[in-house]
């Protein structure tokens, strides 16, 4: 959960277009703004049944969408 809630349509994404410029987001936005953008991320590949594959610890790791990680 984020530290800061701001509403959906000052920050959102419409029809793939931004709602307000990144450039004119306050830092709060912005992370907000950052943190949607992987999470709508993270959906779309779980919904075309890809997983989310990153680096943490410098280690390799899939994350799928029924919760299981694995270590590549």
């Amino acid at each position: 959960m984020l530290a800061v809630d701001i509403e959906h349509d000052q920050i959102g994404i419409r029809r793939g277009e931004m709602e307000k410029d990144i450039l004119d987001m306050t830092s709060e936005e912005r992370e907000v703004y950052y943190a949607r953008c992987a999470e709508k991320a993270k959906q779309y590949l779980f919904s075309i049944n890809m997983p989310l594959v990153y680096q943490k610890n410098g280690k390799t790791i899939a994350e799928f969408a029924d919760g299981s990680i694995t270590t590549l």
